[in-house]
């Protein structure tokens, strides 16, 4: 675990590549000792951090592999995590209606588990799906309501993300 929480933390430094060669020893750790969860959670780690380098392919096999770790152990939480995860992946392809699908399986298993911050990540990706799809009233009703709940969370550079993402979306889904 700890080498998964210093993945967190190199990334959030920008130290993209150390994070994700961190994310790499967490899931070898976590295979080493079998612990089923903790490398689910790991291995969302890893497709987080390929993701944030680009790397989508590989982001996508990790993920994938989480979300069935997750579903086996009926852990909802890493599982709400993980569906947010690929809903990020799904919008990076501009699949937009896997991005919406993807997403609203993660706000619903977070708000099952009490998981404010997926829940208001997950409301981002929907409403960024929305848009993607060409369907403006609801986006812009699904933005109100990530940016209250972004707001009730005092995270702030998040906000400040998903504006800067709406923004580059434009409309119909296109890059600005």
């Amino acid at each position: 675990e700890t080498c998964h929480n210093l993945g967190i933390t190199l990334a959030r430094l920008g130290a993209l590549e150390d994070a994700r060669e961190s994310g790499r020893r967490a899931v070898g750790e976590a295979e080493a000792l079998g612990e089923r969860l903790l490398l689910a959670l790991s291995l969302g780690g890893l497709g987080e951090r390929s993701l944030q380098c680009g790397d989508l392919e590989h982001a996508g096999r990790a993920l994938e592999r989480a979300a069935q770790l997750a579903e086996e152990a009926d852990d909802q939480a890493t599982g709400a995590e993980v569906a947010r995860l690929r809903a990020v992946l799904s919008l990076r392809r501009e699949a937009y209606q896997e991005a919406y699908g993807q997403a609203d399986l993660a706000r619903r298993g977070a708000e099952r588990t009490g998981c404010a911050l997926v829940r208001a990540e997950s409301l981002v990706v929907l409403a960024l799906a929305l848009r993607g799809l060409d369907r403006a009233e609801e986006a812009e009703g699904r933005r109100a309501e990530a940016r209250a709940a972004l707001e009730s969370l005092g995270a702030v550079p998040l906000q400040e993300e998903f504006d800067t993402a709406w923004r580059a979306l434009g409309p119909r889904g296109r890059a600005g």
